[in-house]
């Protein structure tokens, strides 16, 4: 949506980012707008969605003394059927938006109570000395149209009831009434005497975050960019490999030459950490101000994700690897649907499904330790989702399975011989994963 909207207002070509953050998505919005403000790209700055996450963005983008405009279909005050509560992380963010005194007289959530099955668990905030140890909660009705308002007051330019549905000849349109809603081109005409223009794309639900546009500026080559983008290139490749997803240049090729799976040990994810945490150490050592503009935007963005990362490994996030969502079992499915082109991929395919025991063994240790500290999905959450389990455990025929799925178009390229090879392998692969009953 994001890269779309950007092409056909005129505004390409412009790097655009659609990053899905639900309901609390205006932490990241405020990342992302923070990265762009403080690194100097952005210029202009639109805002479709005045959700927590857009209103907030539009609030420090307008603070900075950029030009912004804020749109959204609803005419507020306006509800949401959902997300009222606000983690300590938000709390953080409400004082960066300036509003410290905002949570005075509203409820104090020191945790969370889990409730189910007869039971109930009470579980503490985590302390990382980062946020307050406390949440809160507000009615969408009151905190959206409060944030709208903070963005307003800085200086944004607010368009309510407009639907940012489709943009046609550089004029949004709401396509259920076809009639024009907002005169984008307005919007960049003076973009002929400015180098550099920011969307801010935050769709509410996901929240889009942005951009700069204009014509492309090679960096400047220095010292200190060839170290950061060291330091990033070497962490992506080991990144890769870590996840079990393998050179990428092999993968373009050939498809996934890794005959494993990722090692989701408690060791693992300790030495995991390490390398994160002397990542983190080494761009902070690095002269910001020595960047080229391309890769002060790079650092910027690319440091809180690599911090998020550290940040879900200290807090062991990983001894929770499923939710009402989304599993670790069911994501093995997305193995099977990527592209493989030679009998190598197939060989190194097959040889992760005979790693699989071994990874759900694991998988299965680290969530044995979170139940020992209290650290679950509630059980009413996962009502069902043992079916999906058992239409794998209890399947009878392996080339019924969805892991089997490759081996029923094998590429020309392999010989017949080879295909059939390939195959039998792939049915005792799967038929191994389970013991039968």
């Amino acid at each position: 949506m994001a890269a779309l909207l950007t092409d056909r207002i005129g505004a390409s070509p412009a790097p655009a980012y659609d990053i899905s953050a639900a309901c609390a998505g205006y932490t990241y919005g405020i990342a992302q707008a923070d990265a762009l403000i403080r690194s100097g790209v952005a210029e202009y700055v639109l805002v479709v969605g005045a959700g927590p996450g857009g209103s907030a963005a539009a609030a420090h983008a307008a603070a900075a003394g950029h030009d912004v405009v804020l749109v959204d279909a609803a005419t507020f005050p306006r509800d949401k059927t959902c997300g009222d509560g606000l983690t300590p992380r938000a709390v953080a963010e409400l004082d960066q938006l300036g509003m410290p005194t905002y949570l005075d007289g509203r409820p104090r959530i020191d945790g969370l109570r889990l409730r189910g099955w007869g039971a109930r668990q009470e579980v503490a905030w985590p302390s990382t000395g980062r946020f307050p140890g406390y949440g809160s909660a507000v009615s969408r009705l009151r905190f959206d149209d409060d944030l709208r308002s903070v963005a307003v007051s800085r200086g944004a330019r607010m368009v309510q009831g407009t639907k940012a549905i489709d943009v046609e000849n550089g004029t949004i349109f709401d396509l259920a009434a076809k009639r024009p809603k907002v005169k984008a081109k307005a919007l960049l005409k003076r973009l002929g005497r400015r180098r550099l223009v920011a969307l801010l794309l935050a769709l509410s639900l996901p929240t889009a975050i942005a951009a700069h546009a204009g014509p492309p500026v090679a960096a400047t080559t220095n010292e200190v960019d060839a170290r950061f983008e060291a330091i990033y290139g070497k962490e992506w490749t080991w990144r890769q490999a870590q996840n079990g997803l393998g050179d990428e240049d092999s993968v373009a090729e050939e498809g996934n030459l890794n005959p494993r799976l990722p090692d989701v040990s408690a060791a693992a994810q300790q030495a995991r950490l390490d390398v994160w945490s002397d990542v983190l150490r080494q761009l902070d050592a690095l002269d910001t101000a020595q960047l080229s503009e391309a890769n002060r935007i790079n650092l910027a963005i690319y440091r809180a994700q690599v911090q998020d990362l550290a940040d879900d490994v200290r807090l062991r996030g990983y001894q929770m690897p499923f939710n009402s969502d989304s599993s670790f079992w069911s994501n093995l499915n997305f193995m099977a649907r990527r592209p493989m082109h030679t009998a190598a991929a197939y060989r190194a395919y097959i040889a992760r499904l005979h790693d699989v025991p071994r990874y759900f063994d694991q998988q299965v240790a680290n969530m044995r330790d979170g139940l020992a500290r209290g650290f679950s999905v509630p059980r009413p959450v996962l009502e069902g989702r043992e079916g999906s389990i058992a239409a794998v455990a209890n399947l009878e025929d392996p080339t019924a399975s969805a892991l089997y799925a490759p081996f029923k178009d094998l590429p020309a390229r392999i010989p017949a011989a080879e295909q059939q090879a390939l195959r039998e392998a792939a049915r005792a692969a799967i038929a191994s994963m389970w013991p039968a009953s």
